[in-house]
This record gives C-alpha cells, sequence and structure tokens, in this order.
C-alpha cells in the first residue's frame, strides 16, 4: 500500500511539469495520413458497384407521350358514316355464327373486308354465277353478303330480275361501297338488310365487316 502511494506522489509532477501534449501529437500527423493505407481491391469493386447504383437512382428516364394518330381518327370517321338503312327483323348483328356464310364480292381488292370477317365466322366466297345453284341448298338462317358500288347496281339489279335470287331461301344482305345514290326499288325489296359503307378503303371495309357482328354500334 506504502509502495502505490509513493508511486503516484512520483507520477503527479512528471504529468504535470513536462513538455508532453496530446494535441501535438495529433498534429504532427500528416494531413493525408489516413488516406495513405492501401484499400483492398475486393473493396475496390464494391464501391464502384455502390457509385454505379446511386447514379442509376438518379438518373430519371423521361415520361412518354401519346397522342393520337392519324389512323386512329381515320377509323373513327369510317365508323361515323357507316349507315344501316334496312335491317329486317333484326339480322345484324349476326346472332348465329355456326351457320353458313357466303359472300359474293363485286368490289375489286376485299382482303380487309375478307380478314376481318374471318375473325368473327367462317365464309364461302362465291361468284354471281352461282346464284342460281344455291336454290334448294341455303336455308332461312344462312347468311349471303354482296359486296358491290355503285358501278355494280344496273349489273346487279340485272341478275336479281332474270335469276331465281328472290327464291334463294336464305338472309340477303348488301354492303354498299359507295353513296346510295343509284339504289332502286329492285334493290330494296329483294335484301333483307343493306349496309352503306360510302368508300371501299380498308378502313371502311374493316369497320363494315365488325358492324355486321355488332363489334361497333349501328347508325
Amino acid at each position: 500500500m506504502k509502495t502505490l502511494f509513493f508511486l503516484i506522489i512520483i507520477c503527479i509532477p512528471v504529468f504535470l511539469f513536462s513538455d508532453f501534449n496530446i494535441s501535438k501529437v495529433k498534429t504532427n500527423l500528416p494531413i493525408n495520413e489516413a488516406n495513405s493505407f492501401p484499400i483492398p481491391q475486393k473493396n475496390k469493386k464494391l464501391i464502384s458497384v455502390k457509385k454505379a447504383r446511386n447514379a442509376k437512382k438518379v438518373e430519371k428516364k423521361p415520361k412518354k407521350t401519346y397522342y393520337p394518330t392519324p389512323i386512329i381518327s381515320t377509323y373513327i370517321d369510317a365508323e361515323k358514316k357507316i349507315t344501316v338503312l334496312k335491317n329486317q327483323n333484326n339480322i345484324l348483328p349476326f346472332k348465329k355464327l355456326n351457320k353458313r356464310f357466303l359472300i359474293l364480292s363485286l368490289i375489286e381488292n376485299d382482303s380487309i373486308f375478307n380478314n376481318t370477317f374471318h375473325l368473327f365466322a367462317n365464309f364461302q366466297k362465291i361468284k354471281i354465277d352461282n346464284l342460281q345453284n344455291l336454290v334448294g341448298i341455303v336455308d332461312s338462317s344462312d347468311q349471303l353478303i354482296i359486296l358491290c358500288k355503285n358501278k355494280h347496281i344496273e349489273s346487279l339489279t340485272r341478275n336479281i330480275l332474270n335469276s331465281r335470287f328472290s327464291n334463294l331461301n336464305c338472309n340477303k344482305n348488301l354492303i354498299l361501297f359507295d353513296s346510295p345514290n343509284l339504289f332502286n326499288s329492285t334493290i330494296n325489296n329483294n335484301f333483307n338488310t343493306i349496309v352503306v359503307g360510302f368508300s371501299t378503303n380498308k378502313f371502311s371495309q374493316n369497320r363494315s365487316a365488325q358492324l355486321l357482328f355488332g363489334a361497333i354500334p349501328a347508325i
């Protein structure tokens, strides 16, 4: 116990009167000494990966803005123009899709109408010379669809009058891709439904085929 007391007495003067200063030790170190130690290669990779991730988070992608295209507006215009002039017994839209659909096309290019029609039901293409052969084959639930323009009205009227068209026991549907300026009583009396598409362009063909199945509303 005496020994410990003497040690304390001896050490106190040393701390009090010596030039030892901790602050001097700290300030005597070089400024960049703490950064002078080499960083392991593995840690460097981790740091670079973190920096890349943070950079991605900061970057903001520009928002995409969608504007209506002329194609969309053209389809809308085609829908507005298509008109159902006659719909006897509410045949349109077609309800029994498992029945026979016969398409007689008098227009030059009907591929868009056919492709769109095929999305809803199968069909068989026929020629005007085959009309008489259909008597006794088709039934009342079958659908005959004729595509034409104004230039075909006269020949179509003549064929109706000179054939057994009226004897066909099926629903007869006329789609006119033109204005109805040349319609006559023969056309009106021999068709169950009449749809006016006003044009043979792809938009009118597409929308006319959809209208037959109720995909777009009739006007």
